[in-house]
Order: structure tokens, then sequence, then C-alpha cells
């Protein structure tokens, strides 16, 4: 079955999984410089001052060590990803597998999304509309934060549930056995 035609969404998926890799490196490399210019002294430097509602700094800070810790993960997830991702454009079986694997571990980290953030997009969202401090959030906003989060995380996952359908296809199957 190695001349099987491949699914026309096999290459889609391959580069798509692909420029998530670069992606992922490049998101992960923001994170530092973000951290970094948080650090900077004249940042976001108005005439007047900066209102303590758009304070950069103040938003970062108590962000900075979790921010750390998911820009190393997306740099050290980038180069192992892209590898799968280019075999996985040969038509290797592993890849298939690998492919599935990182997908099922993407939808179950996307599903968590709403959970993690709920209190960060309230803040934002409390920050943008200038309502003062962060704590303690008032209703609206954690309502504003869990809305979003699940709107957010329903738009992830449908790409997400269709690429393992592919994934686990067995026209797909069939054509990755090199």
């Amino acid at each position: 079955m190695t001349g099987a035609r491949p699914p026309s969404l096999l290459p889609v998926i391959g580069w798509s999984s692909l420029a998530g890799a670069l992606a992922l490196l490049l998101s992960g490399l923001l994170g530092f410089k973000l951290i970094a210019l948080a650090k900077e002294p004249g940042l976001l430097a108005l005439p007047g001052g900066v209102p303590e509602e758009l304070d950069f700094k103040a938003l970062i800070r108590p962000l900075e060590g979790t921010l750390r810790i998911l820009s190393w993960a997306q740099i050290l997830l980038a180069p192992p990803l892209a590898v799968v991702s280019v075999e996985f454009l040969k038509r290797k079986a592993w890849a298939r597998r690998a492919m599935e694997a990182m997908n099922w571990a993407l939808a179950l980290l996307t599903a968590a999304f709403p959970f993690v953030f709920v209190p960060f997009c309230g803040g934002l969202f409390r920050t943008v509309l200038l309502l003062g401090p962060l704590d303690p959030l008032p209703a609206e906003a954690k309502l504003f934060g869990a809305a979003f989060g699940l709107l957010l995380t329903l738009a992830l996952e449908f790409p997400i549930v269709l690429t393992l359908r592919t994934l686990r296809s067995e026209a797909l199957r069939g054509a990755c056995v090199l």
C-alpha cells in the first residue's frame, strides 16, 4: 500500500504543524523579550507619567515566572514538532503516530485554557476598561474572562478535533506506511 494516494489534508496538517513549530519558537523568544522589556526603566514613558492602570511592568511582573516557564517550554518543543512535521510530510508511519500524540496533548492543554487564564483575562478586561487595580476582580470581569476563555477554547479545539479525526482515518493510516 506504499503507492496509496495520500489524503489531501496530509500536506495541510504537515505544513500547518511546521508553521506551528516556527510560531512556538518565535512565541517563546517573544516571551523572553517581554520579560526583558518589563525590566527596562524608560518603558512606556509618557509626559505626565503612565497611569497605574496601564503600567505594562505591573502587568508582566506577576506573570514573569509563568512566562519564563512557558517561553522555555515553547522553545524546547519547537524543534521536535518541526522534525515530526517534516517526517509526516514524508509519510512516515511513526511521524503520523507522533503527530496524533502531539494533537491529543494539545487538545488536553487547550481544554485547560479557560481554567488557567480566567483570572488573567478578567484582569486584562478590567485594565482595558481602566477600572483601577486588578485585585479584587469584580464578578463581571470574572464572567468576561470565563466567557472569553470558553469561546477561545472552542475555537481552538475545532481544528484540533478535525486534525485528530483525519490522523486516525484509515486513508491517512494507509498513506503513512513508509
